[in-house]
């Protein structure tokens, strides 16, 4: 088994890599004037896009209300789910959801590391 360090470390190697090349394409789309104008169109076309949705928005306002009160609720009762399941797997005892299609879910624990401040 190879130590985490080696692989922490093979990892932030990839990611220069990717870095690079990333920068090197960029670079190339900068000096494209095709590019440019395409790019300057679809701006002013989601600039269009967002004038049209603010006036459906307004037409809307309780419905979207609503869809914010319902992202809360949703999100409130995600995290309500995930507490009662980390809980009870660290009790040992078995978690898994059911959907009204019969669907198992089981819980997913997901490890990552935060740089130290």
């Amino acid at each position: 088994m190879q130590d985490i360090q080696e692989i922490f470390d093979r990892v932030k190697k990839f990611k220069a890599d990717q870095k690079v090349i990333r920068d090197a394409y960029k670079s190339e789309l900068s000096h494209s004037s095709e590019y440019q104008e395409v790019k300057d169109e679809i701006e002013k076309l989601k600039i269009h896009k967002k004038e049209i949705e603010s006036t459906v928005k307004s037409a809307m306002i309780k419905d979207f209300e609503k869809l914010e009160d319902l992202k809360l609720d949703i999100d409130a009762d995600n995290e309500m789910i995930s507490d009662l399941a980390f809980n009870r797997l660290i009790k040992g005892e078995k978690v898994e959801i059911l959907d009204e299609l019969g669907n198992k879910y089981d819980p997913i624990i997901i490890v990552k590391f935060q740089k130290v401040k």
